[in-house]
């Protein structure tokens, strides 16, 4: 289904700057799955868009998740 809404540029927001997020942490976790190739394109061709829409963002009531993503921020305000 991800894949459909990839090809079809209809993914959202958060899903395309956590596969960013991904792809530049770690590019092999997603490119390990077999298929995926609009999936996986999409998380390739905007792999600086995690820094710009994480920094945007509110977590609230977000539960682990979202005191993952406030650390995250924390950190990305530190950089240049």
């Amino acid at each position: 289904m991800a894949d459909e809404l990839a090809r079809a540029e209809r993914l959202d927001e958060e899903l395309r700057w956590m596969l960013s997020y991904y792809y530049l942490v770690e590019p092999r976790y997603v490119d390990r799955f077999d298929g995926l190739d609009h999936l996986k394109q999409a998380g390739r061709e905007e792999a600086l868009l995690y820094r710009q829409a994480c920094l945007n963002r509110s977590f609230r009531g977000r539960g682990h998740m979202g005191r993952y993503c406030k650390t995250k921020q924390t950190i990305l305000r530190q950089w240049p």
